[in-house]
């Protein structure tokens, strides 16, 4: 019997197989598909704190820098160019939120209530 491919004529790995007529002998026989894909044949070792730019323009920041700077995931960023290969991220602020509830105490109590009163 002459094995080719995954297909469903396999259901388990190793000597597991569950088809009959399959032993193990024959099953260790069993070539397994080539990947069409280029696998790298060695890792290469990237200097801690460096990253690559993707052909997709995606850089990936060492978790070690975003902790550092405090930044979190879903944090938005602004991006700005410093000088010839110098990009700077900072952290977007939201001006309203930024000064919401600093001008507490201005007025005295109930104020603005007799204020918005009169716009009616």
């Amino acid at each position: 019997m002459l094995l080719t491919g995954w297909g469903s004529s396999l259901t388990g790995w190793g000597s597991s197989f569950h088809r009959e007529g399959v032993n193990e002998a024959a099953a260790s026989r069993v070539l397994l598909p080539r990947y069409s894909l280029r696998m790298p044949r060695e890792v290469r070792k990237r200097r801690r704190g460096t990253t690559r730019i993707s052909s997709k323009h995606q850089v990936t920041i060492p978790a070690e820098a975003l902790r550092a700077a405090g930044l979190r995931p879903g944090d938005v960023l602004e991006v700005a160019v410093a000088a010839p290969g110098q990009v700077v991220l900072r952290r977007a602020e939201n001006p309203y939120l930024r000064f919401a509830g600093s001008l507490t105490g201005v007025y005295p109590v109930g104020y603005l209530d007799e204020v918005r009163a009169d716009w009616r």
